[in-house]
């Protein structure tokens, strides 16, 4: 059984709705900010909308940029959906002394693994080498940055606050993790062949 692309106008609409959504987000950050506080007191959209939002433009190209473009090859929705609140609360547990957090990395590389991980299973060859050396990559990158506090890429990009590591790290497992449930349901639902 194979798996229908998404039709390009969709991807558009995803890609261009991360895109407005993370500008009107970033504009006014006040109700939208993964803030703990706000959280305890049931603001829970938070954990979907603090990953818009962007304190200076450089982080915003960048994140969003990348954003809008993962969501173009990502056919995970319901993966991809869930990745924001993973993050957010494995950030928050893992990292006591925030009070907010905010930007949408970790969850880029959550994205880029469901991408590398849904290519390693459906392509061969040389593609499905590039797809495992690009999943072996993110994690290994999410590792070495979360062990070091050291950014592999965006060392020269101002941030607007503290790049905090283990999200990307974070992001990663939970991306692995999803697309690994995701491989077993599809094994499940699979058509047995009739035994005679």
């Amino acid at each position: 059984m194979t798996a229908h692309p998404t039709p390009f106008w969709t991807s558009a609409a995803v890609a261009l709705g991360l895109v407005l959504a993370a500008a009107a987000a970033s504009l006014l950050p006040g109700p939208f900010v993964l803030e703990r506080e706000a959280l305890a007191g049931g603001e829970l959209w938070r954990l979907w909308t603090g990953h818009l939002v962007h304190f200076t433009s450089g982080h915003f190209l960048l994140d969003v940029g990348a954003g809008a473009l993962l969501l173009f090859f990502v056919r995970s929705r319901g993966a991809a959906l869930l990745l924001p609140p993973i993050v957010g609360l494995g950030v928050l547990a893992l990292r006591p002394d925030l009070t907010h957090y905010a930007g949408l990395s970790g969850v880029l590389n959550g994205w880029t693994v469901l991408l590398a991980v849904d290519l390693a299973r459906t392509t061969r060859g040389l593609e499905r080498g590039l797809a495992a050396g690009l999943l072996v990559g993110v994690i290994g990158k999410a590792l070495f940055e979360a062990l070091t506090t050291t950014s592999v890429f965006t060392s020269t990009v101002a941030m607007g606050g503290e790049t905090v590591y283990v999200a990307h790290l974070v992001g990663a497992l939970a991306g692995l993790v999803l697309a690994g449930v995701g491989c077993l349901g599809r094994t499940v639902r699979a058509p047995q062949p009739a035994l005679r």
